[in-house]
């Protein structure tokens, strides 16, 4: 939630954003949470890779368009830890 606070008055649209997809990345973690190893991998390349796939455009353009404040940072760090961990 630090990324909604850094936005400040100026409107939280793009952290709103990238919560979003990070509480659906790990909805599907939940959701796999008692499956097995095999299971996990062939629903996260269905679920979680798409996920990531929109995360890193949208990381991309955002870092192209706009600062790299220490919420894009916070997001970016996350976004490679979790892809270094689940792939």
């Amino acid at each position: 939630m630090e990324a909604k606070k850094g936005a400040g008055s100026k409107g939280s649209g793009k952290a709103d954003w990238a919560l979003n997809h990070i509480q659906k990345l790990y909805r599907v973690e939940t959701q796999l949470k008692e499956e097995t190893a095999a299971t996990r991998y062939t629903q996260r390349q269905e679920k979680s890779l798409p996920l990531l796939n929109q995360l890193e455009t949208w990381l991309t353009k955002s870092a192209q368009s706009t600062y790299t404040a220490r919420a894009y940072r916070l997001i970016i760090s996350f976004a490679v830890l979790y892809i270094l961990v689940l792939f």
